[in-house]
C-alpha cells in the first residue's frame, strides 16, 4: 500500500498565510543559475562594470574598424597632409608619413587585442595541463614541473619573449609563442594552487574510489569547481600580454610597420615626441585603457567567484 504524496503546494499556502497562486510557487522552488548570479553580484561593482564598457567600446572599435575608417588609411602614405593636428577630418591628427592616426588606433585595436587574447588561451591551455597534472597527481610529477617552472620564472617574463622573438625571428606567430610563453609559469602556479584546494574534497575521494579515471575526474570534478582563480588569472594575462607585445613591438621585435600596432605606432612616433605629442598620446591611452579595463574587469570577477562575498 503507497503513501499519499505530500502536497507541496499546500504546505506552502499554510506556512504562509494567504492562497498562492501557482507560478508564485514555481517561482519560489526556481534556483537562478550560476552564472546569472555571478553576473548579479558583478553588476554591483561599479569599476568591474566600467571596465567591462570600456573594453566593450575598444572591441566594437576593432570589429568594425573597416566600416569606421578604411584600412587603406592606415597604411597608405600622403605627405601633403603629414603631421596634422587633431581636427574633425582626422580625430587623432595624421603621423609623419600622412597615416590617419585614428584608423591606426583602431586598426591597431584588432593587433593587439588578437595577440592578448591568443597567447593568454594558449598560456591557459597549457596551464590547465601542467598545473593540473602537478597538483592532481603530486610527487614526482609535481617536483619536475614545479622546480622547471621555477627556473623560467626566474628570468623575468619580458627578458624571456625578448630571448624567444630574437631567437626564432620577428614575426606575428612568433610574437604570439613568445608572449605566451612567458607568461604559462604563472598560470601554472595558479592552476596547480585551484587543483590543490579542491582536491581532497570527498566528491573527489569518492569519484577515485569508484574507479573513474583520472582525466576525467580533473575534467568533470576538479576543474569545473576551481576555474575561479583561473579565470581571474586569464583575465590579468590578456592586459599582460598586450603590454608585452606592444614593447616587443616597439623594441623592433613584433609587429613590423606598416602594420598597425600599439607599440609599433608609438615607435614610429617617437621622433615626433617634442613636437606632435598627440601622435604617442592617443596609441598609448589605447594601451593604457585596455588594459586597466581588463584589471578592472579581473577585479571584479574574482569578488564575484568569492564564495565568501556571496549575498
Amino acid at each position: 500500500m503507497s503513501l499519499p504524496k505530500p502536497d507541496i503546494d499546500q504546505e506552502l499556502q499554510q506556512e504562509c498565510g494567504q492562497e498562492l497562486a501557482p507560478e508564485a510557487v514555481v517561482a519560489i522552488y526556481k534556483k537562478p543559475s550560476q552564472l546569472k548570479e555571478i553576473w548579479r553580484r558583478m553588476r554591483k561593482n561599479r569599476a568591474a562594470m566600467i571596465g567591462l564598457t570600456i573594453i566593450a567600446v575598444i572591441l566594437f572599435l576593432a570589429v568594425f574598424a573597416e566600416q569606421i575608417k578604411p584600412y587603406s588609411l592606415a597604411v597608405n602614405q600622403n605627405v601633403k597632409i603629414r603631421l596634422q593636428p587633431p581636427s574633425l577630418a582626422h580625430p587623432f591628427g595624421t603621423d609623419g608619413y600622412g597615416r590617419d592616426l585614428f584608423a591606426r588606433c583602431i586598426h591597431g585595436a584588432r593587433v593587439s587585442l588578437s595577440i592578448g587574447f591568443t597567447s593568454a588561451t594558449l598560456s591557459l591551455v597549457l596551464g590547465l595541463f601542467f598545473g593540473s597534472a602537478a597538483g592532481y597527481y603530486g610527487g614526482r610529477a609535481d617536483t619536475v614541473i614545479m622546480r622547471s617552472v621555477d627556473v623560467i620564472a626566474a628570468i623575468p617574463s619580458i627578458l624571456m619573449a625578448l630571448a624567444v622573438v630574437a631567437a626564432l625571428g620577428a614575426s606575428p606567430l612568433n610574437l604570439i609563442l613568445a608572449v605566451s610563453f612567458a607568461r604559462t609559469p604563472a598560470v601554472i602556479r595558479v592552476v596547480r594552487t585551484a587543483v590543490l584546494s579542491v582536491g581532497d574534497q570527498e566528491y573527489v575521494e569518492a569519484a577515485k574510489a569508484g574507479g573513474t579515471r583520472d582525466i576525467r575526474i580533473i575534467r568533470k570534478s576538479i576543474l569545473p569547481n576551481a576555474m575561479g582563480p583561473i579565470l581571474v588569472q586569464a583575465t590579468m594575462s590578456v592586459a599582460q600580454n598586450i603590454l608585452s607585445a606592444a614593447t616587443l613591438s616597439f623594441l623592433g621585435l613584433g609587429i613590423n610597420p606598416p602594420t598597425p600596432e600599439w607599440g609599433a605606432i608609438i615607435s614610429e612616433s617617437k621622433e615626433f615626441m617634442r613636437t606632435a605629442y598627440y601622435l604617442m598620446f592617443f596609441p598609448g591611452l589605447m594601451i593604457i585603457l585596455s588594459t586597466l579595463s581588463l584589471n578592472l574587469v579581473g577585479d571584479g570577477l574574482r569578488d564575484a567567484l568569492d564564495p565568501r562575498l556571496k549575498s
